[in-house]
């Protein structure tokens, strides 16, 4: 398991959302999860930034 604290404002972490999203990809049938937290206090930046990223 991967634990993954982000945030939509955080560039660093948006930069590395292609990386994660990777690694799920490869691993995610071998008993691999990402478990992503966002430190967000606004619902509708995160699912945006989410949708945009494409993450899962």
């Amino acid at each position: 398991m991967l634990i993954d604290f982000w945030a939509s404002w955080c560039k660093p972490c948006r930069m590395e959302n292609p990386n994660v999203l990777e690694a799920y990809n490869k691993y995610k049938d071998h008993n691999f999860t990402v478990l992503s937290i966002t430190i967000d206090d606004d619902a509708e930046k995160w699912k945006l930034a989410v949708k945009e990223d494409g993450l899962p």
